[in-house]
């Protein structure tokens, strides 16, 4: 198992295009779940980190995804929001106070981080993830 961590600052002054502040995949290759722990009262106001449920995001991604397009790594709100409609489903929002953790694999949930608010947001994020080595 490897493991990572760092504090995160998210000042959330702008948006930036083609980021992680839109709705994505991770698609890292390995398996990671990311345990997220919060270092300060978080609300809608701080950005906070948004995710939709796994069954939503795989009917989502196989009806967006296209293979040969280099234009699917972000989903835009207009396409997330008529899901989450027809779906009658919610968008989940990673809110609450301090020391509060979420474990989530961020290669199985459509998700986004930090968007701009009226507040910043710390957080600690650690990576788990299983790595395995062949040999020949």
């Amino acid at each position: 198992m490897s493991k990572s961590e760092k504090l995160m600052h998210s000042h959330n002054k702008n948006i930036f295009l083609n980021s992680s502040q839109f709705w994505h995949l991770n698609k890292q290759g390995i398996k990671i779940v990311k345990v997220f722990t919060l270092l300060h009262s978080t609300d809608d106001m701080t950005g906070p980190f948004t995710w939709i449920e796994r069954k939503l995001t795989k009917k989502i991604y196989s009806a967006f995804y296209d293979p040969k397009s280099k234009n699917n790594r972000r989903i835009p709100d207009n396409i997330v929001d008529k899901y989450i409609v027809e779906s009658n489903s919610e968008i989940l929002h990673f809110i609450g106070a301090p020391f509060r953790t979420l474990g989530i694999d961020t290669d199985a949930f459509l998700h986004f981080g930090s968007r701009k608010g009226l507040k910043y947001r710390r957080q600690i994020v650690m990576d788990f993830g299983s790595v395995f080595y062949y040999h020949v």
